[in-house]
């Protein structure tokens, strides 16, 4: 494939290809073997250390006499102790086998490649992430190793355009960041934006992990709870973002990897959308959406019927109060908001096989109690009870913490306004997040404001996987 004056140019070829240098993972070892110039590749994370020393070893001790080509070969199939070596003569080839994780070898003089299979794969760990279940396909998650982290990103997107660029963050610390990108897909404009804020970062350690950093990447009001930054700890919603061109940003000793830029509509993406036929991940789609609604206007709409309950036809007698308690309505939603939220935290602090019982048992307590003393209604305890699961059934904790924000907002506004804080709030509220801005400078409320309708298609019903 070359000749011995062509070796140096194939190899700043083939390195600019895997961008040596600029991605972290690709690792160089240049040696002397047979008394020719030799240059292995591999990718960190994905090729077996002890195997790849014991083939240092073995090359190393080649002598001089075995340096031409038909010998070199001969040395190679003798004394290489591996299931698998082959030789490649397609430049295509060897590029495929280096991303796929198997060390690739060059040597002056030597036409083509040789390709050892020493890789060693990182395989699905014990569990998967508990905000992020899938009830099929992988099963695997992000650890708080960045080798095996960038590796479970690789297996998927075997392609030299994946690159991996590796940061220093935290001014006492020097902790490691990983900028992932694919090349020709994310925006280099805001790229080089993100890759400058990451180097200047203030930080004086990344002690919160990617939080430390998150904040200085995204600066929003303290007042704003919507989420500008999207996390997952799967790795094939990673590999999902990058194809979309997104850029992911992982940090050492964290198993949570940030997405930029997001919409408000990114934050409801699953994984088991993709998982299932159409028609059953588009059911799922519709039952989530609907559930939004239902988390922010079940009960500020109670409020509001039975703030006005003598007006109303008896088709609305569901909604009010058959045994009104001893304080007022909207103060039980508060009280009762106040109580989810504790419960959500107190079964975060006990071990797993218990707090699932523990949340359970001590709500059946609490609203037993807070009727019986009169603190509380009956259908207050199974309205919020409705509305706790909306919470529960989203994965993505920013989005579900926004939501109770908001609801609480607007139930203040229906107890202040009534039916005018009822309709003014959904519009300051829509036209809020149509005014909002993603970090990269386009709509927050896209595809809704400005309206894509192929787009906002894809938010009810999910269309066949494109080829």
């Amino acid at each position: 494939m070359y000749s011995d004056d062509q070796y140096d140019d194939l190899l700043r070829k083939f390195e600019k290809d895997i961008h040596f240098g600029v991605s972290y993972d690709v690792l160089r070892r240049q040696f002397i073997s047979g008394g020719r110039r030799c240059t292995l590749y591999m990718i960190d994370g994905c090729t077996s250390q002890d195997e790849v020393a014991l083939f240092l070893t073995r090359m190393m001790a080649c002598p001089e006499k075995d340096g031409a080509p038909a010998a070199f070969a001969e040395v190679v199939a003798r004394y290489l102790p591996y299931g698998e070596v082959k030789k490649r003569d397609q430049y295509r080839d060897i590029l495929n086998d280096l991303l796929s994780g198997s060390p690739v070898l060059f040597a002056e003089g030597v036409p083509g490649a040789l390709m050892i299979d020493a890789r060693e794969i990182p395989q699905r760990l014990t569990t998967e992430p508990d905000k992020e279940r899938s009830l099929r396909g992988s099963h695997d998650g992000f650890t708080e190793i960045l080798v095996h982290n960038t590796a479970l990103i690789r297996k998927r997107l075997r392609t030299p355009d994946l690159i991996f660029e590796a940061l220093k963050v935290g001014v006492s610390t020097k902790s490691e960041a990983i900028l992932c990108h694919m090349e020709g897909r994310v925006d280099e404009k805001y790229l080089d934006s993100i890759r400058e804020r990451i180097r200047s970062c203030p930080a004086e350690g990344m002690a919160m992990n990617q939080e430390s950093l998150a904040e200085h990447l995204v600066k929003v009001p303290l007042w704003n709870p919507f989420p500008r930054i999207r996390q997952s700890e799967r790795p094939d919603m990673i590999s999902a973002a990058l194809l979309e061109g997104k850029i992911v940003i992982l940090v050492d000793n964290a198993s949570t990897a940030m997405i930029l830029p997001a919409r408000f509509l990114d934050f409801f993406k699953e994984a088991n959308d993709y998982y299932f036929p159409p028609f059953i991940g588009s059911y799922y789609r519709i039952v989530r959406v609907a559930m939004i609604f239902i988390a922010l206007f079940l009960t500020p709409f109670v409020l509001l019927m039975n703030r006005y309950a003598s007006s109303l036809s008896s088709f609305w007698d569901f909604m009010l109060l058959k045994e009104p308690a001893e304080i007022p309505l909207y103060a039980q939603f508060l009280v009762y908001e106040f109580l989810v939220g504790m419960l959500r935290m107190s079964a975060l602090n006990v071990p797993n096989n218990v707090g699932t019982a523990l949340s359970t048992v001590s709500a059946i307590i609490v609203g037993e109690f807070a009727v019986n003393a009169g603190w509380a209604s009956n259908e207050v305890v199974f309205f919020m009870s409705f509305v706790a699961v909306t919470l529960y059934a989203q994965q993505n904790l920013e989005l579900g913490y926004t939501l109770k924000y908001t609801r609480i907002l607007y139930l203040t506004a229906v107890e202040l306004f009534g039916v005018w804080g009822f309709v003014i709030f959904p519009v300051l509220l829509f036209t809020f997040l149509a005014l909002m801005k993603t970090d990269d400078g386009k709509p927050y409320f896209s595809p809704i404001i400005p309206c894509h309708p192929k787009e906002l298609k894809q938010m009810f019903f999910r269309s066949r996987i494109k080829r």
